[in-house]
C-alpha cells in the first residue's frame, strides 16, 4: 500500500466508528456487556492502546531497536493481552478515552506522513518484523483492527432502534 492509500484507509476506517457511536449518550457508551464483555467504551480503549503500541514500535524502529510492548513477543497471547489492558483500564473515564481514542490516531497520521512509499512497502529486514512489510503493521494495527470492532458496535446499535 502506498501512504495515500493508508491515509485514505485511516480516514475511512475511522469515519464508521464516530458514525456508530454518533448520538449515543454517555450511558449507553458505557452501558456493560453491550459488545461482548465490554462496553463501548472498552472497544474504543481497546482500539486505542493497540494504536498506542504502533506507535511505540515507529519510535523503536527510528532508534533501531525492537520494540518491547507486549504486542511485540515472540508469540503473543492476544487474549491475555487484552484482559490485563481491560482490567487496568476498565474504569478510567469515558472523556479520557475518547480523547486517547483521537491523540493516537493523530499520532498515526503524522508517523505515516513522514514515511515514504518505499518505507511502507518494502519487506522489513528486523528479524522480529519477520520480512512483512510496515503497511502491513499499520493495516493490522490500525484500520483492520477498527473495522473488526465497528461491525459489533453496529449491530448492538441496530438493536437499540428496533
Amino acid at each position: 500500500m502506498t501512504q495515500a492509500e493508508i491515509l485514505a484507509a485511516l480516514e475511512t476506517s475511522r469515519a464508521a466508528p464516530l458514525a456508530a457511536i454518533e448520538g449515543l449518550s454517555p450511558e449507553q457508551l458505557l452501558a456493560p456487556k453491550t459488545i461482548g464483555e465490554w462496553s463501548v467504551r472498552d472497544v474504543l480503549q481497546h482500539l486505542s492502546l493497540w494504536e498506542a503500541e504502533l506507535v511505540r514500535m515507529f519510535v523503536a524502529l527510528e532508534k533501531g531497536r525492537r520494540p518491547t510492548g507486549e504486542g511485540f513477543v515472540a508469540h503473543p497471547d492476544y487474549d491475555a493481552i487484552n484482559a490485563r489492558w481491560h482490567a487496568a483500564t476498565k474504569d478510567r473515564p469515558l472523556d479520557r478515552v475518547l480523547d486517547d481514542w483521537h491523540a493516537v490516531r493523530r499520532q498515526v497520521l503524522r508517523w505515516v506522513q513522514g514515511f515514504s512509499d518505499d518505507d511502507l512497502s518494502r519487506p522489513r529486514t528486523e528479524a522480529w518484523m519477520r520480512g512483512r512489510p510496515l503497511w502491513r503493521w499499520i493495516a493490522g494495527y490500525t484500520f483492520r483492527h477498527e473495522q473488526e470492532h465497528t461491525e459489533p458496535i453496529r449491530a448492538w446499535r441496530r438493536g437499540l432502534e428496533r
